[in-house]
C-alpha cells in the first residue's frame, strides 16, 4: 500500500517535471531536468517490480493456505474414520467382555473353592495370567521344559500342576485331531448305523 502510494507520488514529479520542460531555458536545466525524470522513473519501475513481487508472494501464499485447508480437510476425514473404527472396536470389546462375565460367573460356582483360590491367589501374582497352555512339552509363557513325570501327572488330571519357573496352572489342551468324536446323544444329527436302511 505504501509502495503504491509512492508510486503515484513519483509518477506526479514525473508529470510535473515534464511540464517545466517547456519553462527551461538552458541546455544545463534541461539536463538536469531529464536526468530527475529518468531516476523518478527508475523508482517507479523499482516500486512497481516490488508490487508485482508482492503479488507474486501473496498468491503463492494462497495457494499454500488453499493447500493446507484441503490437507486438514482430509486429515479431519481419516481422524474421524478412525475414531469411528475406534469407537465400534470398542463396542465390540465391551459386549464380548459383558458376554464373558456372564460366562464367568456362570462358571465360578461350578470350581471347587481350593481350586478356586489357588486360582486367584497365582492370578493376583501374575497380572491375571495363571494358566499356561503346555505345547510341545514346554510352558508357553516361560518356555520351561516340563520334567516327563510332571507331564505324566498332567496328563492324568488327578491334580492342579503348576509350572516351577512361573508358577501358572499348566494345562494341556488336546489338538484337534485328538479330540474324540461326538457320540449319537452329543449329535442329533448323527444317524444310528444299526437302524434299518429305507
Amino acid at each position: 500500500m505504501i509502495e503504491r502510494t509512492a508510486g503515484g507520488y513519483f509518477r506526479e514529479q514525473t508529470a510535473k517535471f515534464k511540464r517545466q520542460l517547456n519553462d527551461i531555458k538552458t541546455n544545463k536545466e534541461y539536463s538536469s531536468l531529464l536526468k530527475e525524470i529518468e531516476e523518478t522513473d527508475h523508482k517507479i519501475a523499482r516500486i512497481e517490480e516490488d508490487i508485482l513481487n508482492e503479488m507474486i508472494a501473496a498468491d503463492d501464499i494462497e495457494k499454500e493456505i488453499k493447500s493446507a485447508l484441503k490437507k486438514q480437510g482430509e486429515e479431519e476425514g481419516k481422524l474421524k474414520i478412525e475414531r469411528d473404527r475406534a469407537l465400534a472396536e470398542q463396542r465390540d470389546v465391551e459386549k464380548k467382555k459383558s458376554f464373558l462375565e456372564k460366562d464367568r460367573s456362570a462358571l465360578l460356582p461350578r470350581i471347587p473353592p481350593e481350586q478356586l483360590s489357588i486360582y486367584q491367589r497365582i492370578a493376583k501374582k501374575t497380572a491375571g495370567v495363571a494358566l499356561s497352555p503346555v505345547t510341545d512339552d514346554f510352558c508357553s509363557i516361560c518356555q520351561l521344559r516340563i520334567r516327563p513325570q510332571i507331564l505324566d501327572d498332567l496328563w492324568a488330571m488327578n491334580e492342579i500342576i503348576t509350572c516351577e519357573a512361573c508358577g501358572r496352572i499348566l494345562y494341556h489342551r488336546k489338538p484337534p485331531e485328538e479330540a474324540e468324536p461326538a457320540g449319537p446323544i452329543d449329535d442329533p444329527n448323527r444317524k444310528d448305523d444299526s437302524s434299518p436302511a429305507e
